[in-house]
């Protein structure tokens, strides 16, 4: 079970935007207790195909988010 529902995400992700997705994403890749990463890229695709953000941008932002992640892991 998600500690978080479906609903809550996608208005957390339409406030915050690409800060959000960073900070999911770090703390997915840092091995963070609770937090759905595979969710929130689902969520974060459809959010980009609905205009909310360019794909080039959100990719950018995720694969920053999991290499700070995984260098801080590997620290």
């Amino acid at each position: 079970m998600l500690p978080v529902s479906v609903p809550e995400l996608t208005q957390f992700l339409n406030s915050y935007g690409l800060l959000f997705l960073f900070v999911v994403v770090l703390l997915e890749y840092l091995n963070m207790p609770g937090f759905p990463g595979g969710l929130i890229f689902l969520l974060a695709g459809l959010w980009v195909d609905a205009g909310g953000q360019s794909f080039p941008l959100a990719l950018l932002v995720s694969v920053a988010a999991g290499l700070l992640g995984s260098l801080g892991m590997y620290f």
